[in-house]
């Protein structure tokens, strides 16, 4: 429904942005008035009439959607980025400790586990990547 609105709005955030907002702005406004024109005979009959009313009724309905699918994407696209900037952060700057207690606090781990990654990682060290994947690593002697 929204093939048209994709293809001729640019693909970069800003216009994205934009357009939507200006798509909200002036649907609101048309789909009130047709609603207006609607219930309250002298107005519809002095402007547009029954069937132009309806079809502003429509044109402002589609103008608020199609504003909302531009906003949308353009909120999606963000959380999107966000996430993996916070995902890539965490890996870059966590150490193994504060990994296994993290995984720990998350119910990922349970008491036995959490005791055993925890003795292992204060003995020699631990590996970073044993942790987070959880795989069990024997230690050489």
């Amino acid at each position: 429904m929204f093939g048209l609105v994709d293809r001729y709005v640019p693909d970069a955030p800003r216009p994205r942005l934009t357009v939507g907002a200006a798509l909200v702005t002036l649907g609101v406004p048309v789909t009130l008035y047709a609603f207006f024109a609607l219930w309250w005979p002298i107005q519809m009959w002095m402007y547009v009439g029954r069937l132009g009313s309806v079809l502003v009724l429509l044109t402002g309905l589609f103008t608020v959607a199609a504003g909302n699918h531009l906003l949308k994407d353009v909120a999606e696209r963000a959380s999107a980025v966000d996430s993996t900037d916070d995902v890539v952060a965490d890996a870059a700057t966590s150490d193994p400790l504060s990994t296994l207690r993290r995984r720990y606090a998350a119910g990922d781990l349970t008491d036995d586990e959490f005791e055993r990654k925890l003795a292992r990682l204060t003995e020699d060290g631990g590996s970073a990547q044993s942790l987070e994947t959880g795989t069990e690593q024997t230690i050489a002697e």
